[in-house]
């Protein structure tokens, strides 16, 4: 592009996409680093000073933006985020967890962090960029048939939801029934996209994936975890915050025998894992069940390695995360396995 050149308007906004579906991949990935869990600043760690520069700003801006100002988490105290958010962070990242292209494919943390990552896309896009005003079409009857219809209708829900007063609409009709079909047309079909795209979400990420079998499997293991039935008691609580001050016990409270006497006056012990902790070392049991099995399926095939190459690859596993990204970085680089980089 030459100097002083503008960019069109259909340019600036795919230059636009483009630039925030980077930073957000960017920023996803690099939690894995704990130096950047170590400078991701407000709510983690006090304000830091203007010398310094807080990693991660994008995503300090969804979470300061979408989470902090919920009822239930806007009047949680900074130890909650530096005793018990900050040393679950730096405990992932100090596992060393293993990463595709250790495995030579993708792995269901990878199939799950990517489509997570496609929805925190979508919400830094609206969040930087807005939406652009247009003129809002009313009482406009809409053909949840028609795929034209219900695209239209998505926009003009939007529409209406940021620049108009159907937000408030929809929860006195919701009050009144509890019936989509008694909703306006643009609801009804607003329903109908969003359907759609979780379904192409979920179609994906469980039916096409490679990893669809294991991500269900897990599904099913974490269905069984969950405690429905106390669930479903926090959520009838009438005040917000105290319902998402709730869950957020509940997530945080470790299920244990303890856990029951300490009701009736005995002795609070900390043992046990919490919820949260049960799901995280599911994934991880699973995950370390999955490489074994791989380890073992080498070892028995045909085109078996040498010794000295499976030795190479033992050790590997036991170096420090450092390591193992120079290793992963020079072989990327040289085209070659970890064996022959090795060597």
């Amino acid at each position: 592009m030459t100097e002083g050149t503008q960019l069109s308007s259909r340019q600036a906004h795919a230059l636009f996409d483009i630039l925030t579906s980077h930073a957000t991949l960017t920023e996803i990935e690099s939690l894995k680093y704990t130096k950047i869990i170590a400078t991701f600043g407000p709510p983690l760690q006090p304000q830091p000073s203007s010398d310094d520069k807080p990693s991660s700003p994008l995503l300090r801006i969804l979470l300061r933006s979408f989470i902090l100002d919920l009822p239930g988490f806007r009047n949680v105290t900074a130890q909650f985020w530096t005793d018990s958010v900050l040393p679950l962070a730096k405990a992932l990242d100090n596992s060393n967890l293993s990463e595709s292209y250790d495995k030579a494919s993708v792995g269901i943390r990878r199939t799950l962090s990517t489509a997570i990552a496609s929805i925190v896309e979508s919400v830094s896009r609206g969040r930087l960029g807005g939406y652009p005003k247009k003129s809002l079409r009313q009482d406009s009857l809409y053909d949840q048939a028609n795929p034209e219809h219900v695209v239209r209708a998505w926009d003009d829900f939007l529409q209406r939801i940021i620049y108009g007063d159907l937000l408030d609409k929809m929860f006195v009709k919701a009050a009144e029934t509890d019936r989509l079909s008694d909703h306006e047309s643009v609801v009804q079909a607003a329903h109908q996209y969003a359907l759609i795209m979780l379904a192409s979400l979920l179609h994906y990420n469980l039916i096409v994936s490679p990893r669809g079998q294991s991500i269900i499997s897990l599904l099913n293991r974490v269905h069984r975890l969950a405690p429905y039935f106390l669930i479903k008691q926090t959520l009838k609580v009438g005040n917000a915050a105290s319902m998402l001050s709730g869950m957020t016990q509940l997530v945080l409270a470790k299920m244990n025998l303890s856990t029951l006497t300490s009701w009736f006056g005995g002795q609070v012990s900390d043992s046990g894992m919490n919820l949260l902790q049960q799901i995280i070392s599911q994934v991880l049991s699973t995950e370390n069940i999955e490489l074994r099995k791989r380890v073992k399926q080498i070892e028995q095939s045909k085109d078996v390695p040498q010794k000295s190459q499976l030795d190479l690859l033992r050790e590997y596993s036991f170096k420090s995360a450092d390591e193992q990204q120079k290793i992963r970085k020079d072989s990327g680089t040289s085209l070659s396995c970890i064996a022959d980089v090795q060597f």
